[in-house]
């Protein structure tokens, strides 16, 4: 996705970034006709910078795919993230069905998922994955809080939209729930922080 999504520390991790240039920006006939040249400068990338037996970390469904093939029998260990549950995997239609299937047979080659809710598991994943599951739930640390103290209560609900911006959708419903709720008169406010693209927020909100 780019650096926008990387949160890495440098003093912690030495990393380098590689980009792989594609012609969509979203789910499209040109994501999957890309599929295969992606593949090939994936496939080099990894086999020139990664030692066997190294960890191919995946985020998404395309590269835990592309890992599937790159990694063989046991070339290299696959290590899945998590990141949501999408509706097609959670409906009984066909097509979810069979997305499902491919997925279970993916995962097979995968030696550990992470998810960031228990949910994830115990409602999907564990019907269709038998390895190491690890929790890395998406919240502060406790010591975040220790420097905070208790406001006065006042008429005002705060609600605080935090993390990077990548559903606008999401977003927008959040502000046109909040101007109905003023019209009521809820006095409401919406805290937004974090990173992505803010680039047509201004207008919408």
């Amino acid at each position: 996705r780019g650096e926008m999504d990387l949160r890495i520390d440098s003093s912690l991790v030495n990393y380098e970034i590689f980009t792989i240039d594609v012609t969509y920006k979203s789910t499209g006939i040109k994501r999957f006709t890309s599929i295969p040249t992606v593949y090939r400068k994936l496939r080099k990338l990894v086999k020139t910078k990664i030692k066997p037996d190294g960890v191919l970390f995946t985020a998404s469904y395309d590269l835990l795919l592309f890992s599937y093939f790159i990694s063989g029998r046991d070339q290299y260990r696959i290590r899945h993230q998590v990141r949501d549950l999408h509706s097609l995997q959670l409906t009984t239609s066909l097509i979810s069905k069979f997305l499902v299937f491919i997925e279970g047979k993916l995962l097979r080659r995968v030696e550990s998922i992470i998810v960031s809710s228990p949910q994830f598991y115990n409602e999907y994943y564990k019907k269709i994955y038998k390895g190491k599951v690890i929790l890395l739930e998406n919240t502060p640390l406790k010591t975040t809080w220790t420097s905070f103290s208790k406001k006065e209560k006042d008429d005002i609900f705060n609600i605080g939209f935090v993390g990077i911006i990548r559903y606008k959708e999401s977003l927008y419903q959040l502000v046109d729930a909040v101007e109905k709720s003023a019209l009521n008169g809820m006095n409401v406010n919406v805290l937004v922080a974090g990173g992505g693209d803010v680039v047509d927020l201004k207008t919408r909100i």
